[in-house]
């Protein structure tokens, strides 16, 4: 009898390290740098191409502090990339110089340098 309880105490030892090894590498994958064609870097790059714009559009307004902009996820926000070129077009709810909230649509077009650089190409504020 004693054997047999030492075997289920390797089988839940074995499991134990089984399944935490494996909590590992789903931990390690979920973490790992994404890779040049890999969807998430599309996602991220889209996701940083907008704050870029975002920031560029921000120095242009009377009051950037009360801005306010949609989620890149707002079917009226563009974001593209062409030729190594971003395209970004989107609204921003911000205060002009009367203190009254208005809504300003603008078109942002840059390219990314190297270390996460950005390069403003042309902006558009209406």
């Amino acid at each position: 009898m004693a054997q047999s309880r030492g075997c289920i105490g390797c089988a839940a030892v074995f499991l134990a390290g089984f399944f935490g090894l494996m909590f590992l590498m789903v931990i390690a994958y979920i973490r790992a740098p994404a890779r040049p064609g890999d969807s998430s870097l599309s996602s991220r790059t889209k996701l940083d191409a907008y704050a870029m714009a975002q920031t560029f559009v921000d120095k242009r307004l009377i009051s950037p502090s009360s801005a306010e902009y949609p989620s890149m996820r707002d079917p009226t926000v563009k974001v593209q990339k062409v030729e190594g070129q971003w395209y970004i077009a989107g609204y921003v709810d911000s205060d002009n110089a009367l203190g009254a909230s208005i809504r300003t649509r603008y078109n942002v077009v840059m390219q990314q340098l190297p270390g996460n650089q950005w390069k403003l190409i042309d902006i558009e504020i209406e």
